[in-house]
């Protein structure tokens, strides 16, 4: 039993599947007419294009700084903050109605 080559893409000249409608590797229709073997180009040329599809490869997505998930504000140590604050501001007051100038 003797089988047929397989038919070559006629952009990127990639073995095509009988039952392909469309070039795995770069996206172009196979035509519904197969080649005969005489028209088969003999000598396997290397894809030169990515090995998927322009349709469906990813594309770069530019991060901006919107892309960025928003920092929370850490609520233990802002009400630390807050309260050392009064703190000192409560000692200094204080401070100086006991030790203030007595005339």
């Amino acid at each position: 039993m003797t089988t047929l080559p397989l038919a070559r893409c006629t952009d990127c000249q990639v073995e095509l599947q009988p039952s392909w409608k469309f070039c795995i590797v770069c996206g172009t229709p196979v035509p519904t007419v197969r080649p005969t073997p005489a028209q088969v180009i003999p000598a396997p040329v290397p894809p030169t294009q990515p090995a998927i599809p322009a349709a469906i490869r990813p594309t770069a997505i530019p991060t901006t700084r919107h892309d960025e998930p928003r920092r929370r504000i850490n609520l233990p140590v802002v009400s630390s903050i807050v309260l050392g604050t009064a703190g000192v501001a409560l000692i200094v007051y204080l401070l100086v109605v006991v030790f203030g100038s007595r005339d």
